[in-house]
């Protein structure tokens, strides 16, 4: 969990020093729980995450 965003997580992959960067959230529309992909890490710094998350 990132801290700064509610629901941003980075899930580390198998690979040492990679990941993914995930939104968990509400869905306005049906009130479900939803999982946003929103890039790899690295090639998405946590800064670029939360720009993308917001």
């Amino acid at each position: 969990m990132d801290g700064s965003i509610k629901g941003l997580y980075l899930f580390p992959a198998k690979t040492h020093g990679q990941g993914k960067w995930i939104l968990r959230f509400t869905s306005p529309e049906t009130g479900k729980r939803r999982d946003m992909g929103l890039g790899s890490y690295p090639t998405f710094s946590v800064k670029r995450a939360r720009e993308i998350a917001f």
